[in-house]
């Protein structure tokens, strides 16, 4: 079994707060769970590395902030 059919469709991950992408100061839209830890990335930055991220990743998760004004 290879490590990316362990990844499931997108799901929502509800948060309150605003997190940074790991690479660059952009909001964090998708967050990767690795055996290590996790990754927060900005949309740019996912697509970028998809492909690669899809080898070691356990789960991958959409952001989704409340914004409330």
């Amino acid at each position: 079994m290879k490590n990316m059919d362990l990844i499931t469709t997108p799901s929502i991950y509800q948060q309150t707060e605003f997190s940074k992408c790991d690479s660059c100061p952009a909001r964090a839209r998708f967050r990767i769970s690795l055996i290590t830890g996790t990754l927060d990335f900005c949309r740019h930055h996912y697509l970028a590395n998809q492909e690669k991220l899809a080898v070691v990743a356990i789960n991958t998760v959409e952001i989704n902030i409340e914004e409330t004004n």
